[in-house]
């Protein structure tokens, strides 16, 4: 269905245009760490030989080896499980699990990965993967999930129920209000400054000053580089619903239907989409918005974000983040929703909410340890691990730092939680490390930690 719509869209556009304190440490500071911050189900340490568990994932550029990383050696020493991967290609790794499971191959015992509840759904019928319903109910056994579910404040179980009334996935739940409101713009202050221009409030004074910036060599380099709003991934990104929500409301994350009055409808179904389509067509017809915005990929789009001169006067993403030089990006300021001729002024909204993060095959001969893997991933060191790199080098908690009083949140109501020291070097560069696998497989974390970041 996404791909017709995206076709349909694409059309009409066209033709009307922590580890629990893994990290770098030694083997001795991370095992003594980690027993006061990790909440410990039983595991299987009776035994003398580690348990042996397949797990299949999605290549990660940046992730050096999973098998020998900071993470899977902090899993293996706490429950004595010996982690095998078998790592796939991530270009195609959704559907080369799919033809797996239809072929009826023989599965590894963990599957790690985002897949869709349908999907997921499909795999259960066909008795390809265990039902988790039982260990979520042991507290005992899921200690470190339902320590989350206090976490975030609410029991998410209900919403990773499938139709059966089971549950088959341990998830990844990341709460935050810059995620939830994902159609952000971000605009380059010192060429406001150097034009002597306001930022931006409606669609015209939007169209006004990327009109000056594109017709102006306001970056000083005697080339006509300067680039109006740079994007990518067509339709379905940022750019295009901050844009079209000055005019109707655009969810590209749900194809973009909306709910008014409890009726549902499709946005591009309405007289107004076509006002933001001719917008968005006299923007890129007049150079405001480059042809590659609407065909290019990230990487694409990262290297126009980063070439050597600036360039870009204004991009659509969720943080700045994607800026490698670290001067450069506190420059990127952000963008209020605009105003449309028509007074609309929408913002897309995704409320958090939990999603696959781990199913277990029926292969695995050892669901209930295999399960307890999952349970560990989730307890909330982890979850910071896998997104900000090993605590004591890339973050600290702020409670832990002599000089917590000077450290402030960015949000109002929440008090700083972590500090994180580089995060345009560890998230931002792809540079390679194996201290962390960087968000591949669960992880939970409450408002409070990205809303309370130093």
């Amino acid at each position: 269905m996404k791909r017709l719509l995206s076709f349909i869209l694409a059309v009409l556009l066209v033709v009307t245009l922590t580890a629990c304190s893994v990290g770098s440490q030694t083997e001795k500071e991370v095992e003594s760490t980690m027993e006061t911050n990790v909440k410990q189900p039983s595991s299987n340490k009776s035994s003398d030989e580690p348990v042996k568990i397949t797990a299949a994932i999605a290549d990660k550029v940046n992730v050096e080896d999973f098998n020998t990383n900071d993470v899977t050696i902090w899993i293996e020493k706490e429950l004595n499980v010996d982690l095998e991967f078998t790592v796939y290609e991530s270009t195609d790794y959704n559907n080369k699990i799919n033809l797996m499971v239809s072929s009826g191959d023989k599965l590894e015992d963990i599957i790690f990965g985002g897949f869709a509840d349908s999907m997921v759904y499909e795999w259960a019928q066909s008795d390809a993967l265990t039902p988790l319903t039982d260990y979520f109910a042991d507290k005992n056994l899921a200690v470190n999930l339902y320590d989350a579910m206090a976490r975030v404040g609410y029991d998410f179980r209900g919403q990773i129920t499938l139709p059966d009334g089971e549950i088959y996935y341990i998830p990844v739940l990341n709460q935050s209000y810059g995620n939830e409101c994902q159609s952000k713009v971000w605009i380059y202050e010192p060429w406001l400054k150097e034009l002597n221009i306001n930022a931006p409030v409606t669609t015209n004074d939007f169209y006004e000053v990327l009109k000056k910036v594109v017709e102006s060599d306001v970056n000083g380099n005697s080339k006509a580089d300067e680039v109006g709003l740079a994007g990518y991934n067509g339709i379905y990104s940022g750019w295009f619903s901050f844009l079209m929500n000055a005019f109707v409301y655009t969810d590209t994350a749900n194809n973009f239907m909306k709910v008014e009055n409890g009726k549902l409808s499709y946005s591009f179904t309405e007289n107004v989409w076509r006002e933001g389509i001719e917008y968005i067509r006299k923007l890129v017809k007049e150079g405001c918005i480059p042809t590659e915005t609407v065909t290019q990929d990230m990487q694409t789009w990262k290297t126009m974000l980063n070439t050597p001169d600036v360039t870009a006067f204004t991009f659509a993403y969720l943080t700045p983040s994607q800026i490698t030089d670290v001067e450069r990006k506190s420059n990127y300021i952000a963008l209020a929703p605009l105003a449309g001729p028509n007074g609309v002024q929408y913002t897309q909204y995704n409320p958090s909410k939990a999603s696959c993060g781990m199913i277990i095959t029926a292969d695995c001969k050892n669901p209930e340890i295999a399960f307890k893997v999952g349970d560990l991933l989730v307890c909330e060191e982890n979850s910071i691990v896998t997104r900000f790199g090993a605590r004591g080098k890339d973050w600290d908690y702020i409670k832990d730092l002599a000089n917590a009083k000077d450290y402030i949140s960015p949000y109002e109501g929440f008090d700083p939680y972590i500090v994180v020291y580089n995060d345009t070097e560890f998230w931002g560069s792809g540079s390679m490390q194996n201290r962390s696998w960087m968000q591949s497989g669960p992880y939970i974390r409450q408002y409070g930690i990205a809303n309370g970041m130093g």
